[in-house]
């Protein structure tokens, strides 16, 4: 097992930040009440090659309720969309207050273990510590997009302009 963690700043107000990341939840929520995003993994398994494969992966967010954190933390799982050689990952994801007003940083942390025993050993090695920080950049990125744009669309409206 190897633990990853990714961090990521968000230009957004400290204020609005929380309603966005839940608009962006609220956005991906199943009917079953699973909220899943699909991300979509370039991973290039030697350095001078550029995206000899691509792995549709799926995130899977639960709400965790702690009284004493200000911001929603949400459980994170990281899964392949069909079979094949994944990490397993499983973590947190979590907004944390910027030195700056205008931004916060959102933080995805976890644990990941290898497949396949000793050849997921080896894989792991090679290349799985790769996937799985890639998979949780791309989540953090995939929210930090939405929660931007939405922020800019609200300081637009204030400003008086229309969509």
């Amino acid at each position: 097992m190897s633990d990853i963690s990714q961090r990521l700043v968000v230009h957004c107000p400290d204020r609005e930040a929380s309603r966005h990341l839940t608009d962006f939840i609220n956005a991906h929520r199943l009917a079953d009440g699973r909220v899943r995003v699909a991300l979509r993994l370039p991973v290039a398994l030697f350095h001078d090659r550029r995206a000899l494969i691509e792995r549709r992966v799926i995130a899977t967010l639960y709400a965790m309720r702690c009284i004493t954190d200000p911001y929603q933390t949400y459980s994170v799982t990281l899964s392949p969309e069909g079979n094949g050689p994944f990490p397993d990952f499983a973590g947190a994801l979590a907004i944390d207050r910027s030195p700056n007003d205008d931004s916060v940083t959102l933080m995805v942390s976890g644990h990941y273990e290898p497949q396949f025993g000793l050849a997921g050993a080896m894989f792991d090695a090679a290349l799985g510590k790769r996937i799985a920080l890639s998979a949780a950049r791309d989540l953090l990125r995939s929210i930090a997009d939405y929660v931007e744009n939405a922020c800019a669309h609200n300081e637009a409206a204030r400003a008086g302009y229309a969509r």
